[in-house]
């Protein structure tokens, strides 16, 4: 303790324990394209080759590579925005790769992802009030509007905003505001797994700093866990991290 009064906070854990619940595992997970060559025909292009790893519940796993080397494509292919190619990605032991669309809804709250470009991923004719009330009404989430509203209210003092955001639209934010709305949107449906797609690289320094902090923080309250990818590490002295 420092002679103001200030405490350190405590050194959070790092790395896995052999006791740690995994909550994905992921067998093998690839991805191909069909690109094409010359005027009429195409060659495959493997985008994801031979992927495994395991993110444990409330653990962070961090995919780095440079550009191009397929780290966006995974978490793509994790939420079902690509279909896999081959390989197995098992959340709570049911392979979620190999469900149908009726049998993949369910497992959309608990698996969202945070895009990387905050001023693209969010809809620009939709208010803040619409864009964090439109996923809890297609989950069932709320008894009425109000109740709903009244949950998107909750989220955003979460995340360091104001209730009269609400009635504003995306263009009247600062882009580190735009990916607190962002992380607003997926924390409604309360997932247990978060995938950051390079979520701070489009950022400034100072405002990566506070949405990186906000992201352990909420971690530290409802045990999430992350799968951030980046093309290098300035989280790692943030995040108690292991990197894939």
């Amino acid at each position: 303790m420092r002679p103001d009064g200030y405490t350190e906070p405590a050194e959070r854990p790092r790395g896995y324990r052999a006791d740690d619940e995994i909550v994905l595992d992921v067998k093998g997970l690839s991805k191909t394209f069909d690109v094409r060559h010359g005027l009429f025909g195409s060659r495959p292009f493997h985008a994801v080759k031979d992927v495994s790893f395991q993110l444990a519940r409330g653990r962070t796993l961090g995919i780095v590579g440079e550009s191009g080397s397929g780290k966006t494509t995974v978490g793509l292919t994790l939420v079902r925005l690509h279909q896999a190619s081959t390989g197995q990605a098992l959340f709570d032991g049911q392979d979620i790769l190999a469900m149908n669309a009726r049998q993949f809804h369910p497992y959309k709250r608990r698996l969202q992802i945070i895009f990387q470009n905050p001023y693209a991923s969010l809809n620009p004719r939709f208010t803040v009030e619409q864009i964090l009330t439109e996923p809890m009404q297609l989950h069932g989430i709320g008894n009425d509007a109000g109740a709903r509203i009244k949950l998107a209210r909750d989220w955003l003092d979460r995340v360091g905003l104001p209730a009269s955001a609400l009635q504003r639209y995306p263009h009247e934010f600062s882009g580190g505001q735009r990916q607190r709305i962002a992380i607003a949107r997926c924390l409604t449906l309360q997932p247990e797994v978060l995938i950051c797609d390079e979520s701070v690289s489009a950022l400034d320094v100072s405002v990566q700093a506070q949405v990186l902090n906000l992201l352990q923080d909420l971690q530290d309250e409802f045990r999430l866990s992350y799968l951030f990818i980046s093309h290098d590490r300035p989280w790692s002295s943030i995040f108690p991290i292991r990197c894939w």
